[in-house]
C-alpha cells in the first residue's frame, strides 16, 4: 500500500516511520504516560517485547537502529 511504499523510500535515506500511525498502535497501549510506563515495565521485567500488538516492528525499529 501507500504507506509502506513511503516508508520504504523514507528508510533509504535514514528516516523510520511508524506503519500504523504512532508507535502505540504497535505497542497496543493508549497515548498516556501510565500505559507507556506499563509497558516498559513489561519489558524490563520478560526482557522482550512479545507483549506488543505488533512486536515485529518494534524488533525491526531495534535492529534498524
Amino acid at each position: 500500500d501507500k504507506i509502506d511504499r513511503l516508508a520504504n523510500i523514507l528508510l533509504t535515506k535514514d528516516i523510520w516511520v511508524w506503519r500504523k500511525g504512532a508507535i502505540e498502535a504497535h505497542l497496543g497501549i493508549q497515548k498516556n504516560d501510565n500505559d507507556r510506563i506499563l509497558f516498559l515495565q513489561t519489558a524490563k521485567t520478560n526482557i522482550n517485547v512479545n507483549h506488543a500488538a505488533d512486536n515485529q516492528s518494534i524488533i525491526n525499529l531495534i535492529n534498524w537502529i
